[in-house]
């Protein structure tokens, strides 16, 4: 009987706590006018970039061409995980092709359609001479690798193979505005504010092995002029003769002496220029007359004397 009543009154007093409400009610009984909080989440095709998006997100990846496979032309890439080729080794071994084409691939891992940027720099040979400037619009919809050109290496080097060569990149990013119209745009010559400029693009060292270039023949360092390249070619040379040749070979007969030549005349010496004649002599002035003397005064008669007294 005791147990009964426990029970009964624990059933009482269970039946008589509220339990707390769920999330669910709590949402319910919430009034209406209270205003969302979640996060808007914007596109990445919509959103704006700032010139960090422009340095991580887009990449200068260098690959061999398609035409330029051939049995003596062996590549190696090293990419990361995003596959951006850190390093691309190509050794290539006799005959040498007159070719040798990388593709410049610009890898973009968003879009930037609705916020355009520029991507322009040249290619450095050996760290000393520019061999190839290129520039591209970047303006993609969607992640893409965009195909913008080629490296001829063969024409970089000019004909004067190297054992080794090491090309790097020297690039730089231009972040457009928004909305910005590229139908027209250079890219080698669009200038911007310099908070929108970069100097940090990165792209793909390339090192090229050219196996037997010391044996290979090399270019002339100067150009043949059109009258050279129309030259017969000259009579080789006649074989030096040995010591053995010169002690069979017959004496040759002595050579008359060559007579001297006539002594050259001396140059007749030069006459000296006649002296200029004197002018005359400007003849004097005439004397002015002199004045006549004036006419003198005659003089007093002489009164005669008195006779003498007688």
């Amino acid at each position: 009987m005791t147990r009964l009543l426990a029970a009964a009154l624990m059933l009482v007093g269970i039946c008589g706590c509220e339990l707390p409400a769920s999330p669910v009610e709590r949402a319910a009984d919430a009034p209406s006018d209270t205003p969302s909080k979640a996060p808007i989440v914007q596109s990445a095709a919509t959103r704006e970039k700032d010139i960090g998006d422009l340095e991580q997100t887009v990449y200068v990846n260098l690959r061999l061409s398609r035409i330029s496979m051939a049995p003596n032309v062996r590549e190696d890439v090293k990419a990361d995980g995003l596959e951006r080729v850190r390093l691309l080794t190509l050794d290539v071994e006799p005959p040498f092709p007159d070719q040798l084409l990388l593709d410049i691939i610009l890898s973009v891992r968003e879009p930037f359609a609705h916020h355009p940027a520029i991507v322009r720099g040249a290619f450095v040979l050996n760290e000393e001479r520019e061999i190839q400037p290129f520039a591209a619009i970047v303006n993609n919809e969607q992640r893409d690798d965009l195909l913008v050109g080629s490296l001829d290496i063969m024409q970089a080097v000019n004909g004067i193979i190297p054992e080794s060569a090491l090309i790097t990149l020297e690039a730089e990013g231009i972040l457009l505005e928004p909305g910005a119209d590229t139908a027209l745009l250079d890219p080698m010559r669009v200038t911007a504010d310099p908070a929108n400029t970069t100097t940090a693009m990165q792209g793909t060292t390339i090192r090229v092995n050219f196996h037997g270039a010391a044996d290979a023949p090399q270019a002339p360092d100067t150009p043949l002029t059109p009258e050279e390249l129309f030259l017969p070619e000259a009579p080789p040379p006649p074989d030096t003769p040995t010591g053995a040749d010169l002690l069979l070979a017959p004496e040759a007969p002595a050579m008359p002496p060559v007579p001297e030549a006539p002594p050259v005349p001396e140059a007749p010496p030069v006459p000296e220029a006649p002296a200029p004649p004197e002018a005359p002599a400007t003849p004097d002035a005439p004397e002015a007359p002199e004045a006549p003397a004036p006419p003198e005064a005659p003089e007093a008669p002489i009164a005669p004397e008195d006779p003498p007294a007688p």
